[in-house]
């Protein structure tokens, strides 16, 4: 209040032309002088002559929102479901209400993002297994932003599909017919695998029940797919 003691400056030598006196002052939120921490209220008041003027309205300055910290999943984290919820907090010093675009993609810095208006967590939909994604999250008090730093996660390695074939590597339909006799692939299609040899159980109708016949051992992963034939 210009009547208290909270002075800061005073601008001077301003001159009066055509009815109106003009000048500028640049706005930074230091601690306020009465000490509470909380944004004050700036006024000014204008001297001419003997005559003093109070403002008419009052500005505060708006402070950016805190930078967000990563909840889950942990930056640099590995084997993380591809079904999983990305989770920030923040805080606002002037306790202005936020909204947050998450930004995730397989490339740094991430491009793809989301508006979530003022929800802390986002699930994206369309992760895939075995790829590493980086994101960040962009909080906004309606004036100024503030971004977090960039974070990453790998998902987990998974069998992606696993099928019968013909000997060239085409999927047969559901319920085909083979003569006896005849020979066929068995494919398992991967992320994060290669390196790694895998085993076929095969049954006789359900794989819960009790009809197995064999197991075709030490089947190598090669470029996301391991094949062998029956």
């Amino acid at each position: 209040d210009p009547v208290g003691d909270d002075y800061i400056t005073t601008i001077y030598n301003v001159p009066v032309v055509n009815g109106k006196a003009e000048t500028t002052w640049t706005a930074i939120w230091e601690e306020d002088l009465s000490g509470t921490g909380e944004e004050p209220d700036y006024y000014f008041v204008v001297h001419i002559d003997d005559k003093d003027k109070n403002s008419n309205n009052e500005i505060k300055v708006n402070r950016a929102p805190d930078t967000p910290t990563c909840i889950n999943p942990p930056d640099g984290a590995i084997e993380v479901p591809i079904d999983v919820t990305l989770q920030w907090d923040c805080s606002d010093p002037d306790d202005s209400s936020l909204t947050y675009k998450v930004y995730w993609d397989t490339v740094n810095p991430p491009t793809k993002y989301k508006d979530v208006g003022s929800s802390k967590s986002y699930s994206p939909s369309d992760l895939e297994y075995h790829t590493t994604y980086y994101w960040k999250v962009v909080a906004s008090d309606g004036l100024t932003e503030t971004s977090s730093p960039v974070w990453s996660f790998t998902t987990e390695s998974n069998i992606v599909k696993a099928y019968w074939a013909d000997l060239n590597g085409n999927e047969l339909p559901d319920g085909t017919e083979i003569n006896e006799g005849t020979t066929v692939k068995l494919v398992a299609e991967t992320a994060g695998f290669d390196g790694y040899k895998a085993s076929f159980d095969i049954y006789e109708d359900d794989p819960v029940g009790d009809d197995y016949i064999t197991t075709i051992y030490n089947v190598p992963v090669v470029n996301g797919k391991a094949e062998t034939t029956w």
